[in-house]
């Protein structure tokens, strides 16, 4: 299923790319093996994956877990639930950083599940509470899941601290960056993927300043 919906993802590249439309014939052969083709992707997952996931993955599993996006601590938002050196936040006021910050951010713990992911209404590439403590490499299409392997092996041996990627997608500059974390004695704690749309900011020239 993860080649049928690199082909589909393949196909609406082609139809969104400039031009698409000038060989009208061409264009509607594409538009049709892209709706035939997603089409059976969406049949396949209804039909095949869903159910045999649900026979053999426990129910609690797919029901929201209780606390699982909630305070980090149960003084109920009014209290801080973060508090660091520099100065504390209560659980209303760090979901509303998450909501407003220009990018998505996802951690990753050190043993490559998925801990945490920011869900701003611009999110770029869309998330559920289904990944949280799944393996990242599930996370990926077949033909990531090589590269995310090496980042994250560079990052655990201590060979790199960053990774840096952009592409374009739907006429948008995105650009995607991977932090290691480590504690004061350099210690693996995890990973920090940080990706945003940076169109606007690529095309910004000249200075405005607040003063």
């Amino acid at each position: 299923m993860w080649s049928i919906q690199d082909d589909v993802l393949e196909l609406l590249k082609r139809l969104q790319s400039p031009g698409a439309a000038d060989d009208g014939a061409a264009f509607l052969k594409d538009f049709g093996t892209f709706y035939l083709t997603a089409a059976s992707l969406v049949w396949r997952e209804r039909r095949v994956l869903y159910p045999a996931a649900f026979r053999a993955v426990p129910e609690r599993i797919f029901l929201p877990k209780e606390g699982r996006a909630g305070p980090v601590s149960t003084a109920g938002g009014a209290e801080p639930c973060f508090i660091s050196s520099t100065g504390s936040l209560t659980q209303v006021q760090l979901e509303a950083v998450f909501k407003v910050l220009p990018v998505d951010v996802s951690f990753i713990g050190a043993d490559d599940r998925v801990k945490f992911y920011s869900d701003p209404p611009h999110r770029v590439f869309p998330r559920s509470p289904q990944i949280i403590g799944r393996l990242v490499q599930n996370c990926h299409p077949p033909k990531s899941v090589a590269t995310v392997e090496k980042i994250l092996a560079s990052f655990k041996d201590g060979s790199e601290d960053s990774a840096e990627f952009w592409l374009s997608m739907k006429g948008r500059f995105i650009h995607i960056e991977y932090f290691a974390l480590r504690d004061d004695s350099g210690a693996y704690l995890g990973t920090l993927e940080v990706s945003g749309d940076a169109t606007a900011v690529r095309a910004l020239e000249g200075e405005k300043r607040l003063l």
